[in-house]
């Protein structure tokens, strides 16, 4: 068999020439690489049954194509392979359910392959009693061997009791029904909505009988402006178990953290069930707070024509020319996904987190500059107490990174050991950068 896909290819903003840097007599290490993990979906959600010992744990989990590796397995088909291992444990941290399964996806050709759309999900129902549960679950590719694992903590609430008769709310991105009525529902796996997205929120409502009705109350709110939207209906019973779903258009929510809340009235009972909700710009990290935010680091890849523009327009015209700077962009237009977009972001998170200055974002210093572009280097050389190790000068710290694919190094320097490292080969850089 040969390897057809291969994922997280490394992506260069700029190409480098040599540094020439004086040799140091500095201890050396490889730089760590960065983790390579899987990323998969989990949702659990909790749901009545028809008998009060118990409640119902629904648990999704959601991969994505291009999470897998395939391998071509018959002339017109591509075949990928993975396990997953799911243990519960309750409150007093006993492994009361556990399970575990392989699943086996097929596609035609390499373009499913790689897929950020298409997924796989599988519904796994559990039977328990009401508490507070863990829910730990392990996925493997079981041809590269990766995996990886997501925790995720729910309230089995019991609903025998009068006050609960009102199930947690699911996130769906398809509802439909089937030919006895009842509601088939696509769970989103993700509290995260997009631009012109049409997102339902699918909870059950129990022990109204035919004969009666409940009132539901929902709005959408934030921190800073409160209630953005309220919304309310009448309906009818249907016995047991109430099938509802409300609709959220994305169109309708700024960039930013959400709480969606559902008040159920019925008779003198009243009960309240709510959930985080995320609405971002596609390709936009959530971890920025505006469009305002995710222009400013552009300034290392943008032109200053371009800069200044993008940062002086009115809000709509601003995202459409956001939007047109990223399309120029994509280095594989035929596709859900823009790697570079992706790829930049990610490592201006990753700067911010790991190479923040004093009074200064990480991606704004020198070292978080060279890594936005440049990436990971593949060996660090580091004397954390050099002094006089440059003529005339007292340095307290130096790194040196080393680039192997350019055959390049940068040498940073940090004279009053606060931690404040400056590249001292600026000149060259700039030179570089032209």
């Amino acid at each position: 068999m040969c390897f057809l896909k291969f994922r997280n290819k490394g992506i260069s903003f700029i190409p480098f020439v040599l540094l020439a840097v004086v040799g140091l007599p500095l201890m050396a290490r490889l730089a760590p690489s960065s983790p390579d993990n899987i990323d998969f979906g989990v949702e659990a959600v909790s749901f009545a049954t028809q008998t009060p010992e118990t409640s119902r744990l629904d648990l999704y989990v959601k991969v994505v194509y291009d999470e897998l590796q395939f391998l071509k397995s018959t002339r017109d088909e591509f075949r990928a392979t993975y396990e997953v291992m799911v243990d519960i444990f309750n409150s007093e941290g006993e492994k009361v359910k556990n399970r575990e399964f392989q699943e086996e996806v097929t596609v035609s050709n390499l373009d499913e392959a790689n897929s950020r759309e298409r997924f796989k999900l599988t519904k796994l129902s559990f039977g328990l009693p009401p508490d507070e549960y863990r829910v730990a679950v392990t996925m493997k590719d079981l041809e590269t061997r990766q995996e990886a694992k997501k925790q995720q903590s729910i309230v089995l609430r019991d609903y025998s009791k009068e006050s609960n008769f009102v199930s947690d709310l699911l996130v769906a991105d398809r509802i439909s029904k089937n030919e006895s009525g009842e509601l088939m529902v696509r769970p989103r796996i993700s509290k995260t909505i997009g631009e012109d997205t049409k997102l339902y929120i699918f909870f059950e409502v129990y022990d109204v009988s035919p004969d009666d009705s409940f009132k539901v109350r929902y709005e959408v709110s934030n921190s800073s402006d409160g209630a953005l939207w309220t919304n309310e209906y009448w309906r009818e019973g249907e016995g047991r178990t109430t099938q509802n779903f409300i609709v959220i258009r994305g169109d309708s929510l700024m960039h930013g953290d959400y709480v969606v809340r559902v008040v159920v009235e019925h008779d003198n009972d009243v009960q309240e069930v709510k959930m985080p909700l995320k609405w971002h710009i596609p390709g936009l990290p959530l971890e920025f707070a505006d469009l305002d935010e995710a222009i400013e680091v552009l300034k290392y890849i943008a032109s200053d024509e371009e800069y200044k523009r993008l940062k002086n327009l009115d809000e709509d015209e601003k995202y459409r020319e956001y939007k047109k700077f990223w399309k120029e962009r994509d280095p594989t237009p035929g596709t859900g996904e823009n790697e570079l977009r992706s790829k930049y972001y990610q490592r201006i998170l990753y700067a911010n987190e790991n190479y923040e200055g004093l009074q200064k974002e990480g991606w704004k210093t020198d070292m978080g500059w060279v890594y936005v572009m440049l990436g990971e280097p593949d060996q660090i050389e580091r004397d954390p107490y050099s002094e006089g190790i440059l003529r005339g000068r007292s340095i307290k710290a130096v790194e040196i990174w080393f680039y192997y694919k350019y055959s390049k190094q940068l040498v940073f320097i940090d004279e009053n050991g606060f931690g404040k490292f400056r590249l001292e080969n600026l000149e060259t850089l700039y030179e570089m950068l032209r």
